[in-house]
């Protein structure tokens, strides 16, 4: 692990202060960050300035490019703030290794859409990457798939989903490990987790007592089943997918697991875009369309499994972030419990490939 010289003064004054409470999360300015980037000997000196940051849940990324116009790779800067010291060291640690895992695994097969890792700052909560180029594909879903758009933008998306999944398959491909046996009671704890976590966020009890019936009937039938397996990105959504003309790349390693089903990145992808049936302006038809361009790109899965897969995911989306961006107004339960519903039981048959 590299070391950095210190950054000043002014930062001796913040790390000491930090080092009064172990735990005490680690909240970093712009500035502090600039200076342990430039004072960094692996970046060569001052020769980088900011170029922009994006805010999210639990961290925010800094990218970072050459001032002087010469041939040094942009860098992403991404800084954690955990709760504690412990658990920021700890998540970009995960990542950091993650990253050189996922690299040793794959060699060459995927490189130029993987960002290559740099350096691991654990005591300031600080992974340092490679930037790729390309625009997250959340973004330009937001533009492609309402209904002014959607006309005009479909068969482009979905060539550029179609492109995702093969990223996908190559990537499971790459990393595959011995099947797993579909564990029940674990697969049946989780959701129960993820819908208490529901409610909370508005969906009502009887709703989720259906949706449950739903899921518990489908885990039953695949007691003891082989599930296919490989590494698992850990949040394969449309948000960590940058998108530049025909290049896809993926980001964000941070919830890496070496070995679990493929349903599960599979599941969490289409997830993601069934959700955003449920979402006021948004062409379901379009999403259809690229929900079964981004299958189709993947390959061979088991359509039953899918389905049941994605509402688990889709549960977990909505449990942490779809109460939050939906005014209560909007009534939840009407928008998307029978979504939901429907995605766990869209996939009954392996040809059906559209929710």
């Amino acid at each position: 692990m590299n070391s950095i010289p210190h950054p000043g003064e002014q930062f001796a004054r913040d790390e000491a202060s930090i080092g009064e409470n172990p735990k005490a999360s680690i909240c970093l300015s712009d500035d502090e960050i600039d200076r342990l980037i430039a004072n960094n000997t692996v970046f060569g000196g001052e020769w980088l300035e900011r170029a922009g940051r994006t805010q999210g849940t639990h961290s925010q990324t800094t990218r970072y490019e050459d001032r002087r116009g010469g041939s040094h790779t942009a860098i992403v800067v991404k800084h954690t703030n955990a709760s504690t010291r412990e658990k920021a060291a700890e998540s970009v640690t995960r990542e950091f290794t993650a990253l050189e895992t996922t690299w040793n695994l794959l060699g060459k097969a995927l490189e130029g859409s993987l960002p290559k890792p740099l350096l691991v700052l654990p005591e300031y909560g600080l992974l340092v990457t490679e930037m790729l180029p390309g625009e997250p594909w959340s973004r330009i879903l937001q533009r492609s798939l309402n209904y002014l758009t959607a006309p005009f933008r479909v068969e482009d998306v979905s060539q550029t989903a179609r492109k995702i999944g093969v990223w996908l398959h190559r990537f499971h491909q790459a990393t595959q490990q011995p099947a797993l046996t579909h564990d029940r009671r674990a697969f049946e704890q989780e959701v129960s987790l993820q819908l208490e976590g529901c409610v909370r966020r508005g969906l009502s009890d009887a709703a989720a007592e259906q949706i449950r019936r739903v899921v518990f009937d489908g885990s039953r039938r695949i007691e003891g089943q082989l599930l296919p397996a490989a590494s698992r990105h850990g949040d394969f959504t449309p948000r960590n997918v940058l998108a530049a003309d025909d290049r896809i790349s993926v980001v964000d390693f941070e919830n890496f697991v070496p070995v679990d089903t493929i349903y599960e990145d599979v599941s969490k992808f289409v997830a993601f875009l069934a959700l955003l049936k449920g979402r006021p302006g948004y062409s379901k038809r379009a999403v259809d369309s690229v929900i079964a361009s981004f299958l189709e790109g993947y390959g061979t899965v088991e359509g039953s499994l899918v389905g049941l897969f994605s509402l688990k995911a889709a549960l977990r989306i909505f449990a942490h972030r779809g109460a939050r961006r939906t005014p209560k107004s909007l009534m939840l339960d009407r928008f998307y419990v029978k979504q939901l519903i429907h995605l766990g039981r869209g996939y009954a048959r392996t040809q059906d490939l559209v929710l």
